[in-house]
């Protein structure tokens, strides 16, 4: 893949598809956002809009459709769905994918890339993630708040290594900060208890970050939420570093107040959560290795019931107080 125009795929135009598409597009390359309901609608009617604390840029007309299909075979597919829409997501990519296209997911859990590999049987399917903290306050409006911290991705095999270097250079040369890593699964796995932990606390407490750094139980499920995360990686022989902790306090500490979770943002709209690939893949992880993970369990039990999604009337009339 070179630097010259591609042809790429953005599945779902969210927060973080919606941001990387849209400096993609801004870059020159023809990018297809595929979308649904409001937000595909949106799309259609207004184009994408993105705001950040220091600038903000709209794409009057973009490319988006529901059905992959009419997007035809790309170059670079990114998939910024939801984990509880991932199996449905990776067949409805299949029509976009051939052997040399590079597929990028970038969504929460620690076997997302083998899931979508296994699914297609081809193209080239790297590990990624990314850490911007963004919303959608509303359809075809994308809030990109604070600094835009990095996306890593990384081959799955060696054999892999220049399409990565290729997507880096790509993504960088729009202006994303794109990272080659080494080790994505250290890197996966530190994503992935950091989400659980931070969506889990805020979700279970209905508060955005700030209240629930300050809300002396919130905080406590926060730390014990990264402590049986890391307790499962070292068990599952992920060289992650310990001290998550401490170390994760400090790094959430330097996010915007007002973030929220996405897990969080979907509960306050009534929208299915993607509980079973991060709380729930964690608690199977848990019983596979005989790692004790009760706050884990907390978690899940108390959002179990929200998983499905709800009207959003009744999931904040059910919603319990924020924390103290």
């Amino acid at each position: 893949m070179s630097a010259q125009q591609r042809t790429i795929a953005v599945m779902g135009a969210g927060a973080v598809g919606g941001y990387y598409g849209a400096r993609l597009a801004l870059a020159g390359h023809r990018v297809h956002f595929i979308a649904r309901g409001a937000v595909l609608e949106a799309l259609r009617r207004d184009g994408l809009r993105v705001v950040r604390d220091k600038e903000s840029f709209t794409l009057p007309s973009v490319s988006a459709t529901d059905n992959p299909q009419e997007a035809g075979e790309a170059d670079l597919v990114l998939v910024t769905i939801k984990g509880n829409d991932l199996d449905t997501a990776t067949r409805a990519i299949a029509p976009m994918v051939r052997e040399g296209t590079i597929v990028l997911p970038l969504l929460n859990g620690v076997d997302i890339s083998e899931r979508i590999s296994s699914g297609l049987g081809r193209g080239i399917v790297l590990d990624g993630l990314t850490f911007m903290p963004a919303s959608v306050p509303e359809p075809g409006v994308v809030r990109q708040a604070g600094d835009e911290l990095p996306l890593l991705l990384g081959p799955r095999f060696p054999e892999q290594t220049g399409a990565a270097s290729e997507t880096v250079t790509l993504l960088q040369g729009a202006g994303i900060n794109a990272i080659l890593c080494e080790d994505m699964q250290k890197e996966i796995w530190t994503k992935f208890i950091t989400f659980n932990a931070l969506a889990g606390a805020e979700s279970v407490n209905r508060c955005n970050l700030g209240a629930m750094l300050a809300g002396q139980d919130s905080l406590k499920l926060f730390k014990n939420l990264l402590q049986e995360g890391e307790d499962l990686a070292l068990a599952a022989g992920v060289g992650i570093e310990q001290g998550m902790v401490e170390r994760m306090v400090k790094v959430v500490s330097q996010y915007p107040a007002e973030h929220k979770a996405s897990m969080l943002q979907d509960l306050e709209r009534g929208k299915p959560l993607e509980l079973e690939t991060t709380h729930g893949a964690a608690l199977g992880i848990g019983r596979k290795l005989g790692v004790p993970t009760p706050e884990l369990q907390r978690a899940y039990d108390a959002l179990k019931p929200y998983a499905a999604g709800v009207p959003r009337a009744a999931s904040l009339e059910q919603s319990p107080p924020q924390a103290d």
